[in-house]
């Protein structure tokens, strides 16, 4: 969504983002972030046919749409691949319309996420939790549930590891702990004691509320001084990206 901003900004062309709710992310766009302004924002509970690849089973209409619509269709495959080529998506200009679905950035400036302002009662819960945060503290984001090569390459041991060798290296350090796993907080502060500052209410796709605690997460982490974050994790990325702090990947 963030690419999409940037890209329409540059190239100076209207802008409509589909937000899909569904079970990877049960939440409206509106119980998380406040209206972007200049953006049309249409939430659907399924991926628009436009954004579909046309097949036989679908009896390649959504590229019979495309077609109607004129422009070309970028997929999250093809998105890849033209950003490994380092495809220049300025070119997208030419095009009155253009189609793109993607679940990775593409297209970066140097306003990335300036665009999302967290709602009222969420930005008050980001307050509460990062009101005692000093020049010590370092945030901790372990992602577990749904992701396996983040729980097989970053394991706990190892986060535990690198939580007492910072430890050592300052020992007024404290650590703010995200995670999808409330038993992952609930060792490290049997572990780690009132060092460990965290919210073991839960973080899931399935909720609003799970949702709305994930972003109170990520914008909390992004407070921090820098984040021991998980393998194979945009979340980690993310959350030093907003404030431009260090992200340090714990991997085995």
């Amino acid at each position: 969504m963030s690419s999409a901003i940037e890209l329409a900004t540059a190239i100076q062309q209207e802008l409509e983002l589909y937000w899909v709710r569904n079970e990877h992310l049960n939440s409206p766009f509106w119980a998380l972030f406040e209206p972007i302004k200049g953006v049309k924002l249409v939430e659907c509970s399924r991926v628009p046919i436009f954004f579909r690849p046309g097949r036989k089973r679908n009896l390649f209409i959504p590229d019979l749409v495309r077609t109607i619509g004129g422009g070309p269709f970028f997929h999250t495959s093809r998105v890849y691949q033209l950003s490994s080529e380092n495809y220049d998506f300025l070119q997208l200009k030419q095009y009155k319309t253009s189609y793109i679905s993607s679940c990775v950035s593409f297209f970066q400036a140097q306003t990335t996420y300036n665009s999302f302002k967290p709602t009222a009662l969420i930005r008050e819960q980001i307050a509460n939790e990062s009101k005692s945060f000093n020049t010590y503290t370092v945030g901790v984001h372990i992602r577990r549930t749904d992701n396996e090569k983040a729980r097989t390459q970053s394991s706990l041991a190892l986060f535990i590891d690198v939580m007492q060798q910072e430890i050592q290296r300052e020992p007024l350090t404290n650590f703010y702990v995200a995670s999808d796993d409330t038993a992952v907080k609930v060792h490290l502060m049997n572990r780690f004691g009132e060092r460990i500052k965290t919210n073991c209410e839960p973080v899931n796709r399935t909720t609003v509320q799970g949702m709305q605690r994930a972003v109170v997460e990520l914008y909390t982490l992004s407070k921090t001084q820098k984040v021991f974050g998980s393998y194979w994790s945009s979340f980690s990325r993310t959350a030093c990206a907003i404030s431009g702090i260090p992200e340090i990947t714990v991997r085995s």
